[in-house]
């Protein structure tokens, strides 16, 4: 019979029954640094953030294209007054109303070319880049968040459906 001898970084941690069902089977809090792996810093990652939304708010605002035909229909629908709305989402369409009201708000206090019908959907996909990042941030560490925030950023659907 041989004995296989473990590392023992590859060993498990030993939990202690107390924390295994206060927490349950995973680990709580930030994971600690790999060796080896320099960690990016605050304001370099705020920086690199903050330019990785400006560019997705260019590539997604720059790229011109017309009005798809669900976006038409929005855009008649949020002419109408906020009743005959509600009224007509509840037996035409079977999403929930926030797009519809808040495109309804958007028209009235902004106007109702293409840009601005199309500004709640880039304001959101410029907003997931963030979410993404702090997402990634805490699950993982700053450097995956940038990555995932870039990828967020240039993925052709994403950008495609934030128009």
């Amino acid at each position: 019979m041989t004995t296989v001898t473990r590392h023992p970084r590859d060993a498990a941690p030993a939990a202690s029954p107390a924390r295994a069902t206060a927490d349950g089977p995973f680990r709580l809090g930030r994971r600690t640094r790999l060796p080896g792996h320099p960690s990016v810093s605050r304001g370099t990652a705020v920086s690199v953030l903050g330019l990785l939304m400006l560019v997705g708010l260019a590539i997604r605002a720059a790229i011109p294209r017309g009005l798809w035909l669900d976006e038409a229909i929005s855009l008649h629908q949020a002419h109408l007054g906020l009743p005959e709305l509600i009224q007509n989402l509840s037996q035409t369409d079977r999403h929930p109303p926030l797009h519809h009201a808040v495109l309804w708000v958007v028209t009235r206090v902004v106007g109702d070319g293409d840009l601005e019908v199309r500004g709640p959907s880039i304001v959101a996909g410029v907003l997931l880049i963030a979410a993404v990042y702090w997402l990634a941030v805490e699950v993982f560490d700053r450097r995956t968040g940038l990555v995932a925030a870039l990828l967020t950023t240039l993925a052709p659907t994403l950008v495609w459906y934030s128009q």
